[in-house]
């Protein structure tokens, strides 16, 4: 019976990692998406960030298939490397979205961009898009 009770432990949290639980999935404010997309992206956490990007239909963990949204996700994450990020604005945007301009700091580099946030299934909010191209001084920063 012990044996049982640890396999189920073990089954349980292993499926809450890999983000089952609907309350893992996005965020709960569209500024917690951006805080949350930004951690995830300084910790190099794939399957983070794939829970916290997405569009209204959901994260791009459930909605893209899995080597397309890792190769996308690896493809940006220089853009986003940084030792600290400010939040400079939130402005509503079209849709019901919001904007949030970000300024990223990367050793001496400092670059901004917009980040949009967008309402998806459950009232939970997911990071549908970043400039990554006014990024491409921290892109290319050592």
């Amino acid at each position: 019976m012990k044996k049982l009770a640890i396999a189920l432990l073990l089954v349980v949290s292993s499926c809450r990692r890999q983000g089952a639980g609907g309350e893992s999935m996005g965020a709960p404010s569209a500024r917690a998406a951006v805080d949350q997309f930004m951690a995830a992206a300084k910790a190099k956490d794939l399957d983070a960030m794939g829970r916290i990007w997405g569009t209204s239909q959901g994260p791009t963990i459930s909605t893209m298939p899995a080597t397309e949204r890792e190769r996308r996700e690896v493809s940006i994450m220089p853009c986003l490397k940084h030792d600290r990020f400010v939040v400079l604005n939130d402005t509503p945007a079209t849709g019901g979205k919001r904007q949030f301009s970000v300024e990223l700091r990367y050793k001496e580099v400092v670059a901004a961009a917009p980040f949009v946030a967008v309402m998806g299934p459950g009232g939970r909010w997911y990071v549908e898009s970043v400039e990554v191209n006014d990024l491409r001084q921290i892109c290319v920063a050592r």
